[in-house]
C-alpha cells in the first residue's frame, strides 16, 4: 500500500513540475523491454529450461527532471519474470534526488542503484553488452534482485588528476530489503521452505574507477560490506541465518583498442555465519552452528564489433563455492561451476537489439535447488539463450 502511494505521488509530482516553476527542465522519460528464450540439456540454467522457457524477459520506465541547475529527482518503474520469480509485477526500482554541487561531489539519497565492479549499476542498459547473459559469477540474475539498489546515502565525484588519468568514486551507506518471495528467497530456501523475513542492515561501499592516462584501460575497485539475516521455515524446522560483517571484494579491468575490449573481473565472498535450527515443533533440541563463507569467483571476456550491425564476443566464468547443505554423496562438481559462452549481437538498428549465445558448462555450483534439487547427472551440460531488446 505505501509503496504504491509512493509511486502515485513520486509520479504526480514528475509530471506537474512545469505546473510549479515555468523555468524547471522538462522530464526526461526513457525505457526498455526485453524477452527471451533458454534452453539447456542436463540442469535448468536459471529457470525451468530442460524442456525450454520463455519466462526471461523484463521491462523498465523511467523519469528524470532537474528543479534546480544541480538537483535532479528521478525514478524508475521495473519488472521481470525469470521462471519462477518475478512474474512481472511491477516495482519501484529505485527513487532518488540527486544533488550534484561539484563534478568533485556529488550526493544521491533515497533508492539508487548499486554502484559496485563494472556493471552493477548499469545492468538495465542491455545495449551496452554483448552477451545475453552476463558472467554468472560476478553478476548473477538471482543475487541482482538483492543487491541491484540500495537505500541510503551515496556520496560521489570524479577528480580529474591529469597525466595520471580520471578518478571517480562512490561512498554509500544504506539496506536493503529482501523480497520473501523473490529470486534471493528462492535461492536460499529450496524447494520445500519459505522465507518468514530477510534483510541486509550496516551495509558500507565504495567503488573507485580509475580512467588511466591509456586510452582505453580502465580499472576498477569494489567493496561491500553488510550484515545479512534471513530465517527460513520448513516443515517442522525454523532456521535462523545471520552473516555477520560478509564482506565482497572486487577488482575489475576493462581495455579497448579499435574495435576489441577486453574484460576481466574477479570477486571474492568472505564472512561468519551463524546457523540455528529450531526444531522444538517436532520435539528435537535446537542446533547451533557456526560457519564461514569464502568464495572466488572470476570471468575473463573479449568482445569484438565486425561492423555497425553485427558484434560477436566469447567469455570464460569461473565460480568456486562450496554448497553448506550439500548431502553426503554430492559429486565434486557440485563445488564449481565453469560457464564457456559464446555470444553474437544483431544491431537492427539504434533501438532494437537481437542476441544468440550458447554456454558449455562444467559444474553445477550455481544451479538452483528448488530447481533442480540434488539431482545429478553429470559435471557437462549445455545451454542455449536468445534475446532481444528494445530500448528509447
Amino acid at each position: 500500500m505505501f509503496q504504491k502511494l509512493f509511486v502515485l505521488l513520486t509520479l504526480l509530482f514528475i509530471f506537474n513540475i512545469p505546473a510549479y516553476a515555468s523555468e524547471l527542465s522538462c522530464v526526461e522519460i526513457h525505457g526498455f523491454a526485453s524477452t527471451g528464450y533458454i534452453i539447456s540439456d542436463k540442469y535448468n540454467y536459471m529457470a525451468d529450461s530442460k524442456e525450454g522457457t520463455c519466462e526471461f524477459n523484463e521491462a523498465g520506465i523511467n523519469f528524470n527532471a532537474s528543479i534546480a541547475d544541480d538537483i535532479q529527482v528521478g525514478m524508475q518503474l521495473y519488472s521481470y519474470d525469470l521462471g519462477d520469480v518475478g512474474n512481472n509485477e511491477i516495482k519501484v526500482d529505485w527513487a532518488l534526488v540527486d544533488y550534484s554541487w561539484k563534478e568533485a561531489l556529488g550526493i544521491r539519497l533515497g533508492k539508487f542503484k548499486t554502484p559496485l565492479a563494472l556493471y552493477t549499476d548499469v545492468l538495465d542498459y542491455d545495449m551496452l553488452f554483448t552477451p545475453a547473459i552476463l558472467p554468472q559469477g560476478i553478476y548473477n540474475q538471482y543475487y541482482r534482485e538483492g543487491i541491484k539498489s540500495v537505500q541510503g546515502a551515496d556520496v560521489y565525484g570524479q577528480i580529474n588528476m591529469g597525466i595520471p588519468g580520471i578518478i571517480g568514486y562512490h561512498f554509500f551507506y544504506g539496506s536493503i530489503n529482501i523480497d520473501k518471495e523473490g529470486s534471493l528467497a528462492k535461492m536460499f530456501t529450496g524447494e520445500n521452505g519459505f522465507m518468514e523475513y530477510g534483510k541486509v542492515e550496516n551495509l558500507i561501499g565504495t567503488r573507485i574507477k580509475w580512467n588511466t592516462f591509456i586510452k582505453g584501460l580502465v580499472f576498477v575497485t569494489s567493496y561491500l560490506q553488510s550484515d545479512f539475516s534471513y530465517e527460513i521455515v520448513t516443515p517442522g524446522v525454523i532456521s535462523t541465518i545471520d552473516y555477520s560483517q560478509s564482506s565482497l571484494r572486487i577488482l575489475s579491468a576493462e581495455y579497448s583498442i579499435g574495435n576489441l575490449t577486453a574484460f576481466f573481473e574477479y570477486q571474492k565472498s568472505i564472512g561468519d555465519i551463524s546457523i540455528e535450527v529450531d526444531m522444538s515443533s517436532i520435539s528435537m533440541p535446537v542446533i547451533k552452528d557456526q560457519n564461514e563463507v569464502d568464495v572466488d569467483t572470476y570471468y575473463g571476456q573479449l568482445s569484438y564489433r565486425f561492423c555497425k550491425w553485427f558484434e560477436t564476443g566469447a567469455y570464460y566464468s569461473v565460480n568456486n563455492a562450496d554448497r553448506l547443505e550439500q548431502s553426503d554423496d554430492a559429486p565434486d562438481y557440485a563445488d564449481w561451476q565453469h560457464d564457456m559462452a559464446l555470444c553474437a549481437r544483431f544491431d537492427i538498428n539504434d533501438f532494437w537489439i537481437m542476441k544468440f549465445e550458447i554456454h558449455h558448462i562444467n559444474g553445477v555450483s550455481q544451479v538452483l535447488d528448488h530447481l533442480e534439487p540434488e539431482d545429478y547427472k553429470g559435471k557437462h551440460w549445455t545451454a542455449f539463450a536468445y534475446k532481444t531488446t528494445f530500448s528509447f
